[in-house]
């Protein structure tokens, strides 16, 4: 049987127009991610985010549970940071959290959120921020935080998002691959 652990798995995605890579390291809760001169982001290991004296809850008290790893994925472009946190149970189910905050105006980005949806990816195409799950991709404007545009797809699982200058591909379940560009427009390949 897997033994709890209290670390959190950080994937710190850079991100810019043309390129996208990762670094992957182990910490201890409670995190903090400097964001700017002036502001942190603290994840907290009773299920809170803090950010500027405002909180967000990704784990509702009650509802605790045997975690045995929790991967976060954080990454900034611009006035957006994306945060995602996805903890395995000792049973080797997931709990998959999504926080897209705007570093100017202090606020949370909205969207959709579903937690049906399997997280899969940060990255950015020209000035568009992109949140990709399993089955639909959001961009938003990185300056702003406004929503673009929503696409929806059905990834299939085990498959690689090919990430280009101005669009990504995607395969989905039934086998048919996707080129989705900047601006949400969706070619079948």
């Amino acid at each position: 049987m897997k033994q709890p652990m209290f670390f959190l798995m950080i994937t710190a995605c850079i991100s810019n127009a043309f390129t996208q890579a990762s670094e992957t390291k182990i910490v201890q809760l409670p995190y903090e991610i400097i964001l700017n001169e002036n502001e942190k982001l603290i994840i907290r290991e009773n299920g809170i985010i803090e950010f500027c004296k405002k909180f967000f809850v990704y784990k509702k008290r009650g509802m605790e549970y045997p975690i045995y790893e929790s991967l976060l994925t954080v990454n900034r472009k611009n006035n957006l940071c994306g945060i995602n946190i996805m903890e395995e149970m000792n049973d080797g189910a997931y709990a998959s959290y999504t926080l897209i905050i705007n570093i100017k105006t202090k606020q949370d980005v909205p969207y959709e959120k579903d937690g049906f949806f399997r997280f899969r990816d940060f990255f950015s195409i020209k000035n568009y921020f992109i949140l990709v799950f399993a089955e639909k991709a959001y961009a938003f404007d990185d300056s702003n935080g406004e929503l673009l545009w929503m696409q929806t797809y059905k990834q299939k699982d085990g498959r690689r998002i090919i990430i280009n200058e101005d669009h990504f591909i995607i395969d989905d379940m039934d086998g048919n691959r996707y080129k989705i560009y900047g601006n949400g427009r969706k070619i079948k390949l």
